[in-house]
């Protein structure tokens, strides 16, 4: 039995991109990569598709979550480079601003994300099933 799919970190994305000692595996079984953690770039996507011939999509999460609330689907990673994807199902994702008002579909702000739905339950925090994470303006 041969790994097809793999989640791995944005820094192994970086080496199977630009090492050298990549080409001395045999990376033939994989047939998709699945990365989080961290925003992966346009260039780094596509250094890693046209070096090992193996699309990359991305996705969001929060260990609070378990692992993830958003992901790119297959047939999109190539489309959606630089997006998490969409929401999972029986979860709810708003942006919020620092007074705690929503904000609009494209708007930059300085707030958090506040996930709400099939999150875990058994974690200490106030709200339960309620996950808010800080975003950069």
């Amino acid at each position: 039995m041969k790994i097809t799919i793999a989640f791995i970190v944005p820094p192994v994305l970086l080496l199977l991109g630009k090492h050298l000692i990549v080409k001395n595996y045999d990376l033939s079984s994989l047939r998709m990569l699945s990365s989080g953690a961290a925003p992966l770039t346009k260039d780094l996507v596509d250094a890693v598709y046209q070096r090992i011939k193996v699309p990359v999509k991305q996705g969001y999460g929060l260990s609070e979550t378990s692992p993830a609330t958003r992901v790119q689907m297959w047939d999109q990673w190539q489309s959606t480079m630089g997006s998490v994807g969409t929401l999972l199902p029986n979860i709810v994702a708003k942006y919020m601003s620092s007074n705690e008002k929503e904000v609009p579909a494209r708007q930059t702000i300085l707030g958090h994300c506040r996930v709400e739905g099939a999150l875990p339950t058994s974690l200490p925090y106030p709200g339960r099933g309620v996950v808010s994470s800080t975003l950069p303006g």
